[in-house]
């Protein structure tokens, strides 16, 4: 199956036309700078936003770690030191807000954050319903939410 390469229609926030075709595909460098001019300066250290905030080194610096590791976490004999990593970080997160011993899981953001939250109460009310499915609730469940 051959791809067809699509020229998309300019957006109005940016001042330059997308590439469609590979000849008018820009260099690393050009494209870089291009999407700088448009985009916030997240990186300055006063930025404070609902979702990020400025440059923290440190963060920098395991973001690096992870990119140029390019390994995957799903078990610890693919990534043994990164799973001893975020055992460790969790524990001291743990520790951090009194909690002593327990699990924890990092979530990628709001969203999968309130499903975690969503399904441990769930899990709170109905524990069987792991092993026996919906038969283990009486009724139906109801949820509650804004338009927010």
């Amino acid at each position: 199956m051959r791809r067809k390469i699509v020229s998309l229609p300019p957006h109005p926030h940016i001042p330059y036309p997308c590439p469609s075709n590979r000849g008018e595909i820009m260099s690393l460098g050009q494209a870089r700078g291009k999407v700088q001019c448009t985009e916030g300066f997240q990186g300055h250290p006063r930025f404070f936003n609902q979702l990020s905030c400025g440059l923290d080194l440190v963060s920098m610096a395991g973001e690096w770690l992870t990119a140029t590791a390019n390994t995957n976490m799903f078990t610890y004999e693919i990534a043994p030191v990164f799973i001893l990593m975020e055992h460790v970080v969790m524990e001291k997160m743990r520790e951090v807000i009194g909690f002593k011993g327990g699990d924890s899981i990092l979530a990628p953001g709001g969203s999968v954050s309130n499903l975690y939250a969503f399904l441990a109460a769930r899990h709170k009310m109905f524990p069987y319903y792991k092993e026996k499915g919906l038969s283990s609730i009486p009724g139906q469940l109801v949820m509650y939410t804004s338009d927010q």
